[in-house]
């Protein structure tokens, strides 16, 4: 090993236990140097390093998990993105904290929607950090595309309706899907790494949809018992419209789940997704009508 590695691996090992740098993970010895070469880029704020390296080691191995997963991190981080996101949000659909300063609501919704007589009207985009999130669209949506195809089809897959049973039990192959990610070509730090860094795209992708994403108006409201209701004209049409985004909420919590439960992983984060989903669904009218 030569000295400019070794210094490499060694500051790696330090400043980011996640990235697992005991094991190669099936990498080549270059694709090792470059990827301890971007993360110290990147802990040096260096973002424009980081990513033409590991763009550069996508271009000779665009199959290579661990650069792939790198890459994805990266273009998260370089955005001012991390898991404390996530938390946030969910705790804002949840209760209505970790939000800004109360931005306008906009004017109460005129229709047949049952929410707008007992609810009360704020703004889904007051939540702390949201334009950053908003302007980070395009970053979010290439770090999903990154990472999807080294996830099991168990963890891209989500029946919004169906997956989670009625006492909240996660309803999923979360052994297989450890034992293909263990299979991958990662560590499990990297593995614990990607998944981390997909379910904070995935929820933050799916959230900008359904708070702005929409092609007519939405009103949100706040309920008196503090859950979430949503209203728009075409009711039928907004279930159709946010479909595949709280789908896409749904695989964000099984990232989180699989991670917490068989990688290393905070638990109280799953819940939190968890009931933040269940909110956002449930606050559809009719999303689930026909199950």
């Amino acid at each position: 090993m030569t000295i400019r590695l070794a210094l490499a691996t060694l500051a790696v090992a330090l400043i980011l236990p996640l990235t697992g740098c005991d094991e190669t993970g099936g990498m080549t010895s270059d694709a090792t140097t470059v990827i301890a070469d971007a993360q110290i880029a990147r802990q040096k704020r260096d973002f424009d390093r980081a990513e033409a390296l590991l763009r550069g080691a996508l271009d000779q191995d665009a199959q290579s998990a661990p650069v792939r997963a790198e890459l994805a991190a990266t273009l998260m981080a370089r955005q001012g993105l991390d898991i404390l996101d996530l938390g946030r949000i969910a705790q804002f659909v949840i209760d209505g904290t970790s939000g800004a300063p109360a931005a306008p609501a906009g004017a109460a919704h005129r229709g047949t929607c049952s929410f707008a007589g007992t609810g009360t009207p704020f703004n889904p985009t007051s939540v702390v950090g949201f334009p950053a999130i908003m302007a980070s669209r395009a970053q979010i949506e290439e770090a999903i595309a990154l990472t999807a195809p080294l996830l099991p089809a168990s963890l891209t897959s989500f029946d919004a309706c169906t997956a989670i049973a009625a006492d909240g039990t996660l309803v999923y192959d979360r052994a297989g899907a450890a034992t293909q990610l263990r299979a991958s070509g990662l560590t499990n730090a990297q593995i614990s790494q990607m998944l981390a860094n997909n379910a904070l795209a995935r929820f933050l992708s799916a959230y900008l949809t359904v708070s702005t994403g929409l092609s007519q108006q939405a009103t949100w409201y706040r309920m008196p018992d503090g859950s979430v209701g949503i209203c728009a004209d075409d009711p039928d049409a907004l279930v159709e419209q946010t479909r595949p985004a709280v789908a896409r909420l749904g695989t964000a919590v099984l990232s989180l789940d699989t991670r917490a439960r068989a990688f290393g992983g905070a638990t109280d984060l799953v819940d939190a997704a968890t009931d933040a989903f269940a909110d956002i669904r449930e606050g559809i009218t009719g999303f689930c009508a026909s199950i």
